[in-house]
């Protein structure tokens, strides 16, 4: 394909067909200051030795070959293509270690407000010093009982969920409630038939009402990709 300038506009030479295509002047543009035209039609640009520019250069400008009302289209400025998306989901690995943070977090706060608590109320009437150390035993106790608990449940329900995914192929509520049972019975599997019964109904609502629903949006935009 080559390119040359006539009185009609410009002469494209289809190098398969040889034969010439002619564009009227308003249909082609050129670049001030330059020898090189670009045509809005084709998506081409030629200079004086009818060189074609690669279509990878043509994003940056019209002299480029760029069709000049996409270069003036708002375009989003992102480095991967994922980010173009909502809503995108975590991978196992990601999961496993975003959930398995939050659950610690969140288990060691819920955890060590629970001791404290608990250890202002029993040590109440006593010298400062051993209220002090009441209030640290229970606050270590607690915090690290739970934030150890939930991140062992984390842990477990990402690997369980991440499994089902990679099975399914659909991010779809069934994943979610299979995980979630899974993850309770397991985790109480050592407590009796009934408790586990018990732990996997409950992992499974509430896998499936916060981190399925979340992720879906139902509690808003600002909710989605929370957990």
């Amino acid at each position: 394909l080559g390119g040359s300038d006539t009185g009609f506009g410009l002469a494209f030479r289809d190098a398969e067909d040889d034969e010439y295509v002619e564009l009227p002047s308003f249909m082609t543009a050129s670049v001030p200051g330059t020898s090189v035209g670009w045509d809005s039609v084709t998506g081409t640009t030629t200079g004086q030795a009818g060189a074609v520019v690669p279509p990878s250069l043509r994003g940056i400008g019209p002299v480029f070959g760029g069709n000049q009302f996409e270069m003036n289209r708002p375009m989003q400025d992102y480095l991967f293509k994922e980010d173009f998306e909502e809503f995108r989901k975590k991978s196992a690995t990601e999961q496993v270690v975003y959930l398995g943070g939050v659950a610690w977090l969140t288990g060691a706060t819920v955890g060590g407000v629970h001791g404290l608590y608990e250890g202002m109320s029993s040590s109440r009437g006593k010298s400062y010093k051993l209220r002090v150390n009441a209030i640290l035993n229970a606050v270590s106790k607690r915090g690290g009982a739970m934030s150890s608990s939930l991140g062992v449940l984390a842990i477990m329900f990402s690997a369980f969920e991440s499994l089902m995914y990679h099975y399914t192929r659909d991010d779809q509520l069934l994943n979610y409630a299979v995980a979630g049972a899974a993850t309770g019975a397991l985790f109480k599997s050592t407590a009796g038939r009934r408790l586990a019964v018990l732990w996997a109904v409950g992992a499974a609502g509430v896998s499936t009402a916060a981190i399925y629903g979340s992720r879906r949006g139902i509690y808003g935009r600002w909710a989605r990709g929370l957990l």
